[in-house]
């Protein structure tokens, strides 16, 4: 994922503010919602045997490119992906792709090799009220 912003004087961070100086530090956050109805935020725990997590970020001030590992593929129907930059004034934006077009695709991928069971990591959460962000447990 990349982000780009006029607001220039911020570095931009993916996950919630309150593990750097908010002063300088704009949070994107980004969660996943599965067809399934499994929900993760990369700031919060998932459930056992998910992975929503930040492989690598960097950036300058105004923009960021991360990258973001999901697993295991995610069960059929719609995959959510949430993000918001509340700081910035940036609402919540939903994109919606296809599940099964992930299963498809990740059925053709050559393993070349085994890798460990992957970490419980952070992401996933159930709902409460208010926004998307703001329902996560």
């Amino acid at each position: 994922m990349s982000a780009l912003t006029r607001q220039s004087d911020l570095g931009l961070i993916l996950g919630a503010e309150e593990h750097v100086d908010s002063a300088l530090y704009a949070s994107i956050l980004f969660g996943v919602e599965l067809g399934d109805g499994t929900k993760l935020a990369i700031d919060r725990r998932a459930p056992r045997g998910v992975v929503l997590e930040v492989g690598s970020s960097n950036g300058n001030l105004g923009s960021l490119h991360g990258t973001i590992f999901l697993g295991p593929v995610p069960p059929s129907g719609p995959v959510r992906i949430v993000t918001a930059i509340p700081r910035l004034g940036v609402p919540e934006a939903t994109v919606t792709i296809d599940g099964n077009q992930i299963i498809e695709t990740s059925e053709q991928v050559e393993r070349l090799w085994t890798a460990p069971p992957p970490s419980q990591g952070l992401g996933g959460a159930g709902l409460r009220g208010g926004s998307w962000f703001s329902r996560l447990d």
